[in-house]
């Protein structure tokens, strides 16, 4: 008879402190609602604007694969991939979302040269986040995830 494999615990081992259970808990949880909404958000948009072969907003065809690979991120984490290459991917994607929504919305939502509103570039982007709530849990999530995992990155040998 074969010995049963023992589960995985999420409890801190003697090498591990809690604080790193916690920020990987954090950066986990922070990454899913982050590529959640954009799933959600980019992916009926996606297959509209395939069906009608356009092409104008770029969002969703960057939302769905960059949503899906935090989703990949997690997953891993959750089989207990605990990697510096990891981490990084996962910041590297929140910090474009940061830089894209600023980009897109002082950009005039779109525009490749920042410009178009009348107010200064953070009562903009503070005024754009506060109209859609859906808009401030994503940008709220993407920051503590970023700085969840730029602390992994720092702590989590």
């Amino acid at each position: 008879m074969e010995e049963p494999i023992a589960a995985q615990s999420n409890e801190p081992t003697s090498t591990e402190s809690a604080g790193l259970v916690v920020g990987r808990l954090v950066a986990g949880q922070a990454a899913f609602v982050a590529a959640t909404i954009h799933l959600w958000w980019g992916f009926p948009r996606m297959l509209a604007y395939l069906q009608a072969g356009s092409f104008v907003d770029p969002r969703p065809y960057l939302f769905v694969p960059s949503g899906l690979v935090l989703l990949g991120v997690v997953g891993a984490m959750l089989l207990g991939r605990r990697d510096k290459a990891l981490y990084a991917v996962a910041a590297a994607v929140l910090a474009a979302y940061v830089l894209g929504y600023a980009w897109w919305h002082l950009g005039d939502h779109g525009g490749l040269v920042p410009g178009g509103h009348a107010l200064g570039p953070l009562a903009t982007i503070l005024e754009h986040l506060l109209a859609q709530p859906r808009d401030f849990v994503s940008m709220f999530a993407e920051l503590v995830g970023l700085g969840a995992f730029a602390a992994l990155l720092a702590f989590d040998d």
